[in-house]
């Protein structure tokens, strides 16, 4: 949480931001679910399809770790603005 103190954002910005990564998550995930579907059976005949989806995941994940540090920062924010 390096910088936490310099941060200018709001909480409505942070909250704006998460919604936008869920949105981005669904994305990710739809994407890879769609690639598998629509590349047919030489995907899944040469493991392709293993492939995409560890991809996706790995892009979930990085998505999902910016999202978590958000809430902790929206935290933050709340509870410096009432003490």
């Amino acid at each position: 949480m390096r910088g936490v103190a310099k941060a200018r954002a709001t909480r409505d910005q942070i909250v704006s931001a998460i919604q936008v990564l869920v949105q981005l998550s669904c994305h990710i995930d739809d994407e890879a679910e769609e690639s598998i579907r629509s590349s047919g059976k030489w995907y899944l005949e040469g493991n392709r399809a293993d492939w995409i989806a560890s991809q996706g995941v790995q892009r979930l994940q990085a998505v999902d770790t910016v999202i978590r540090e958000l809430k902790q920062w929206t935290f933050v924010i709340e509870n410096s603005s009432r003490t």
